[in-house]
């Protein structure tokens, strides 16, 4: 990859081929990276580590979920269960919602 080329294998022809590619940046993303090997690793030149969401934040995000997606006025007390049932992730923050 650093070098920009492909190195395809015909079996058939018992050749291989070099193909050329166009320059590109490649972006990954884990929830697991530590089953992800070094030179794997090493590879990408800058690694960011994101911080969890706030409760106060997760609060924020159901209420405004709630109202813009589901037309729901959630009640105060039910916040901290919604957040608890999603793990704290905003993206299962709506599923409880949907139930």
């Amino acid at each position: 990859m650093e070098d920009f080329e492909f190195t395809l294998e015909d079996k058939n022809l018992s050749r291989t081929r070099v193909v050329k590619m166009p320059k590109f940046t490649l972006i990954g993303a884990t929830t697991h990276s530590g089953n992800l090997t070094g030179p794997l690793l090493s590879r990408f030149q800058y690694k960011a580590q994101l911080l969890p969401y706030s409760v106060q934040e997760l609060t924020e995000m159901v209420k405004t979920a709630g109202k813009r997606i589901y037309k729901l006025s959630i009640p105060e007390s039910a916040f901290a269960l919604v957040i608890g049932l999603s793990s704290s992730r905003p993206i299962s923050d709506q599923v409880p919602l949907e139930i």
